[in-house]
């Protein structure tokens, strides 16, 4: 990704981020396991608000490339929203100090880039599985009204997709935690309060 391309997504996106002020040596990347409409960014906010932690959100990268570039293809939008995000993660490690990271996104097609990233700059990684039933999560998906994804019908296609790759992911990488729809927050905030580094 060209220094243009990443400025012009970075004004955007950057001031968006919160917490970048906190400081908190101690590098914890949170992961998230699950399909779309699972739970996700309302856990990554949560966790977010109680540990004063840096999001990252994936889908608001995607949103803002839709808008500055609305001819690119679906394809190029993902491939430009991952571009931006992996210069975003390097450049954060030396631009602040709050090292407890929410990766607000599903990790379950791209768990190793993240955890070559860990790896490579000394955080540790816990995983969280978002594992939501069939039918209530056909009922989350078809509650959207709009569908983002274009008709109810290819929010039921995505659907079955997105938990294949969740089954195929669990069954080669053992998750830290799995959450159920009906979850204690207080719980999760424990359990992470509770890592040792």
């Amino acid at each position: 990704m060209n220094q243009a391309l990443f400025q012009k997504i970075d004004a955007i996106y950057r001031p968006s981020i919160l917490n970048v002020d906190v400081v908190q040596p101690k590098r914890l990347m949170v992961l998230l396991s699950g399909p779309s409409s699972s739970g996700k960014t309302t856990l990554a906010k949560q966790l977010e608000e109680h540990f004063l932690a840096i999001r990252l959100e994936n889908d608001a990268v995607r949103r803002i490339v839709k808008v500055l570039y609305p001819k690119k293809s679906a394809g190029q939008v993902s491939a430009l929203m991952h571009a931006y995000m992996r210069r975003l993660r390097i450049e954060l490690v030396d631009y602040i100090k709050n090292c407890c990271w929410i990766i607000d996104a599903s990790v379950d097609r791209g768990y190793g880039m993240y955890a070559d990233f860990a790896q490579s700059f000394g955080f540790t990684t816990f995983l969280v599985a978002m594992v939501i039933p069939e039918d209530i999560h056909l009922d989350w998906v078809t509650s959207k009204g709009a569908y983002p994804w274009g008709s109810l019908e290819k929010a039921k296609q995505l659907m079955t997709e997105y938990r294949a790759d969740q089954d195929a992911f669990l069954a080669i990488q053992e998750p830290d935690l799995v959450l159920h729809p009906d979850y204690d927050i207080c719980t999760v905030f424990e359990r992470l309060e509770n890592i040792e580094y």
